[in-house]
């Protein structure tokens, strides 16, 4: 009996008492976790005095949608007739569908400026209000170096707005060309902060937002070569149509980090 009893008191140790510790243990091991339905990115929580949180705020995009087609030529089609009349524009391709975006800004008065003409070609055009997901992120000192990586973030975001305001302008014809090049140079130090401080993630924990925040820089850096090259031709025009692109693609970036 007394024998049956003890074997009873470890099933109940091992049960109530070691299996709880390893699933906290496991759980401490991650730093990130998927994205909530409010399009935030939340940390998992770990129980320590020294957490650090901070928060990447979020922001909306507002862009005139001339078109949602699934054969690709006929996007092509509507592409070249977009620039055919030197109309920025960018298309973002999901599944097999291909939704065509113009006039895109972080402003809705912006982009709404331009939507009774363009319906006179385009009959369906609309604005299409797109949110782009903020970050909350909690890690210990472990991982410190966060702080940097999110100063960083957030004078991208910062870059993006201005940027905006930048081509609203230009459209406006009270642009400054230097303030454009300024934008550019800074963008361009921000990718290789952002790419520095990359090399100090170390371990599975980081190891997605590593690998997406890599795709994003190795991106950004390419949009800025090429602008730069638009340049050098007296092709500023285009210019724009590589934001709208870098802006769609700080979206991707944001809704793929909500696997980790």
């Amino acid at each position: 009996m007394n024998k049956r009893y003890r074997k009873q008191r470890k099933s109940l140790l091992i049960f109530f008492l070691i299996i709880p510790l390893i699933a906290s243990w496991a759980t401490s091991k991650y730093v990130f976790s998927k994205l909530s339905d409010k399009k935030t990115i939340n940390a998992v929580k770990i129980e320590v005095k020294d957490e650090i949180k901070k928060q990447i705020n979020g922001f909306w995009i507002y862009s005139i949608q001339v078109a949602s087609v699934n054969d690709y030529k006929e996007a092509q089609s509507i592409v070249n007739n977009l620039e055919s009349t030197d109309i920025p524009n960018y298309v973002h391709e999901k599944e097999g569908s291909y939704k065509i975006y113009i006039y895109t800004s972080l402003k809705e008065s912006n982009a709404r400026r331009y939507l009774e003409n363009i319906k006179s070609s385009y009959s369906d055009a609309f604005i299409s209000k797109i949110q782009i997901g903020s970050m909350d992120l909690e890690y210990t000192k472990k991982y410190e170096y966060m702080n940097d990586v999110c100063k960083d973030l957030e004078l991208m975001i910062e870059n993006i707005k201005q940027e905006s305001k930048f081509w609203n302008e230009y459209k406006l014809g009270t642009s400054n060309y230097d303030d454009y090049i300024n934008l550019i140079n800074n963008k361009s130090k921000l990718v290789d902060s952002l790419t520095k401080n990359l090399k100090k993630f170390k371990g599975k924990e980081t190891e997605n937002f590593e690998k997406q925040m890599s795709k994003f820089c190795e991106y950004n850096r390419k949009n800025v070569e090429s602008v730069n090259l638009n340049l050098k031709n007296g092709n500023l025009k285009s210019c724009e149509n590589l934001f709208l692109s870098s802006l769609f693609q700080y979206n991707e970036f944001i809704n793929k980090i909500k696997n980790i």
